[in-house]
């Protein structure tokens, strides 16, 4: 069981427990620390919505029972949105660099050793819609895709070198204070600030040599937005 599995289980039911699911939480640290949270989450909202109405009546003037029930559960419901809102915000969220890493298998074709070049007004698309152009510096550009990923279009592209295939994602949308190297899942790479945003240039096994880093980061030009 890897991380993005445990936590689409305990996403689902944060009480579930199995072999796979306990053994993957004494391996991982990060997603053990995540799984309280989410446990701690579902204990307050189950004492949220449970109100006790049972002297509700007592007195003559008080309203009628179904109405304290109604009462109760719309309290109870507006307190368990404003609890999991709270907590929705102190939960650590699935890191850039696992979202990279699971996006890699939605498109295993991109990873084809090959010396075609994508079509060129395919690529002049991709980057447009992102207002960026890429250098010839960077190596033979063999794929070139518009990714739906964490609610925008981005640059999914693909160079050939001498070490193999090297996935970049161009995330103007998103950022990274410092350079975050990462391994997961068989691909290994690194996040990075970029004029705009940041990128994320991985490979499988080995990771992406540091000048072919260089390279890509060199060659691409933020000027088109």
């Amino acid at each position: 069981m890897n991380c993005q599995e445990f936590r689409a289980v305990i996403g689902a039911d944060p009480r579930q427990s199995n072999a796979d699911v306990e053994a993957h939480a004494a391996a991982c640290a990060e997603c053990a620390l995540w799984r309280r949270d989410m446990l701690r989450m579902d204990d307050v909202l189950r004492r949220a919505l449970t109100i006790d109405i049972a002297d509700a009546g007592a007195t003559r003037a008080a309203p009628p029972l179904h109405a304290w029930r109604g009462w109760a559960m719309a309290a109870g419901a507006a307190c368990a949105t404003l609890v999991a809102g709270l907590l929705w915000f102190a939960i650590p969220r699935t890191s850039l660099a696992d979202e990279v890493v699971a996006h890699m298998s939605e498109e295993p074709a991109a990873w084809a050793r090959t010396d075609i070049a994508a079509d060129p007004s395919k690529v002049a698309r991709v980057l447009s819609q992102a207002g960026v152009r890429v250098s010839a510096g960077a190596g033979l550009l063999t794929y070139a895709n518009s990714c739906w990923f964490r609610g925008h279009f981005v640059p999914h592209l693909v160079f050939q070198t001498a070490e193999g295939p090297v996935t970049v994602m161009v995330l103007t949308t998103e950022h990274v204070e410092a350079p975050v190297a990462f391994d997961e899942e068989g691909y290994r790479g690194v996040l990075l600030p970029a004029q705009r945003g940041a990128l994320a240039i991985l490979a499988r096994g080995a990771a992406p040599p540091g000048e072919v880093t260089a390279r890509v980061q060199a060659a691409m030009d933020y000027a088109g937005k």
